[in-house]
């Protein structure tokens, strides 16, 4: 959606007043969705987003305190999810939460059961192995990330600083 692209571009560009604006105005359609389909299921996922949203802004934004309290939240509501892929994006960002708050090892430890094809967290596990000194896992990550050719948003935002970080390995 639109409000999200906008989030993604202003949260990168750490704008924060307008990530925050723009991230009230996306939950609260969200949520006016889900009360006017009257639909368990996605009244479930959209608690699980408002909750991963709200998370990553924290993240994005250096407020790692407050993030894991947005993580405890989303933990609670995709814990239930019976999908193998349900906790991806928690232990993405909870990796992410570990990896500013200053602990290499637990935000390590998370990526390992986020999504593997993740080029956003996987750009972010390579800066966790950097920092622990594991430098060709880094590379490894970082020139895969350099190399990929195809258009997301994902590989939009990391594929430039994937290649200045390799440069500096």
């Amino acid at each position: 959606s639109i409000s999200f692209q906008k989030f993604v571009f202003y949260a990168h560009n750490q704008m924060e007043k307008e990530t925050e604006k723009t991230l009230l105005k996306n939950k609260n359609q969200r949520n006016q969705r889900a009360k006017i389909l009257k639909n368990t299921s996605v009244f479930i996922e959209e608690k699980a987003r408002d909750a991963y949203m709200e998370s990553w802004f924290h993240i994005l934004f250096g407020r790692y305190e407050e993030a894991n309290k947005h993580l405890e939240k989303l933990y609670n509501v995709v814990k239930e999810i019976k999908s193998p892929t349900a906790m991806y994006g928690y232990y993405g960002l909870k990796g992410m939460a570990e990896l500013g708050g200053g602990n290499v090892k637990a935000a390590l430890q998370n990526f390992e059961l986020s999504d593997k094809t993740d080029t956003y967290f996987l750009f972010q596990k390579a800066l966790a192995f950097r920092a622990v000194g594991q430098k060709d896992k880094a590379k490894k990550i970082l020139k895969d990330i350099s190399n990929e050719n195809f258009s997301y948003w994902q590989l939009a935002i990391v594929k430039n600083q994937a290649k200045t970080v390799l440069e500096k390995l």
